[in-house]
């Protein structure tokens, strides 16, 4: 059988050859969504697949993002969500989605040759990486600026060109959480050592509202994380007065079970800020934040499409509110 084309998906639609191509292509804003709809899933099932190298030659555009992923951006699992989200709104858009992971000391190092760089062989640019130096930030954003090529950022709050949580809102809505449950008397372990600046922000975000009718004792410091547990350990040993912990990140789990001793059966629930896909239970119940990293993915897509179809320069940031694992009264 002969390959669908254009004019075929047209006279099946009964629409016009331009407005077939121009929803094929991501151009959607245009028409109602049910014509968008119509072009589409006709697309779908008559199995379409555009031309490649017509479409660079007709609109001058690759119809390709490229997402960009440190090697040091965390589980697996999250990978595969962001991915997922993004995938299926490039798909939605007739896009093809092309991957590269790269260390962020290579891509902030301009001596260091990235061939994605020098082949540009994409439309915009999902920039996906951790690192907690500012100064490794800004060399990496001007290196990518001079290319001139629409980049969002994935969790690096930013004013423009971003999608990132919205950390201190999540930091006070878990304190009005936990206030609804009745917890009163919290212990927040807050360790400079990890304090990259979305913990800064949560942390910020729950001490304004706990402690304006609660009991909220923080316990501090800038030495490795394994001497300032020690340092806390007499804290740790008189845990029985409070009803409640709060750890940075899930990384501290451990070492505050640890720090407890023979004191671990009087814990009491502990809630961290890091991800955790659900509450689980054992020496003590542990709830956290739940990240969508599908939906984040979704998101970067949509406003990198926004980017790309506005020829804009800069876009809005989006927020978006990660959810909380709250234990019943």
């Amino acid at each position: 059988h002969a390959k669908p084309t254009l004019n075929d998906i047209s006279r099946r639609t009964g629409l016009s050859l331009t407005t077939a191509a121009s929803i094929l292509r991501g151009d959607t804003g245009r028409f109602p969504e049910r014509t968008v709809r119509l072009v589409q899933n006709t697309a779908k099932n008559m199995n379409y697949r555009k031309n490649f190298f017509a479409s660079i030659l007709h609109n001058g555009k690759f119809n390709t993002l490229l997402l960009v992923m440190g090697r040091e951006t965390g589980e697996l699992n999250r990978h595969l969500e962001l991915i997922s989200g993004i995938y299926e709104q490039a798909e939605a858009a007739n896009y093809a989605l092309l991957l590269e992971f790269i260390s962020t000391d290579d891509l902030a190092d301009p001596q260091k040759k990235i061939r994605f760089l020098s082949e540009q062989y994409f439309d915009g640019i999902l920039l996906n990486f951790v690192s907690r130096r500012h100064q490794q930030i800004s060399h990496i954003e001007n290196r990518l600026n001079a290319f001139s090529v629409p980049l969002i950022w994935i969790n690096q709050k930013r004013r423009y060109n971003s999608v990132y949580p919205d950390d201190l809102s999540a930091g006070r809505a878990l304190a009005l959480n936990l206030q609804k449950i009745g917890k009163r008397r919290a212990l927040l372990i807050s360790s400079g050592v990890s304090a990259h600046y979305s913990i800064a922000e949560r942390v910020r975000g729950f001490s304004e509202i706990f402690r304006e009718k609660n009991d909220l004792q923080i316990l501090s410091g800038s030495e490795t994380r394994q001497d300032f547990f020690l340092s806390i350990k007499d804290e740790i040993r008189h845990i029985k007065k409070y009803d409640c912990i709060i750890l940075p990140d899930t990384g501290f789990i451990a070492d505050i079970l640890q720090s407890a001793g023979d004191q671990k059966q009087f814990l009491p629930d502990i809630f961290t800020f890091g991800s955790v896909r659900r509450p689980f239970t054992g020496t003590a119940r542990i709830f956290g934040m739940h990240y969508d990293w599908y939906k984040l993915g979704s998101l970067a897509s949509q406003n990198l499409f926004s980017l790309i179809d506005s020829r804009k320069k800069n876009i809005q940031s989006v927020k978006y509110m990660p959810e909380f694992f709250i234990p019943k009264k």
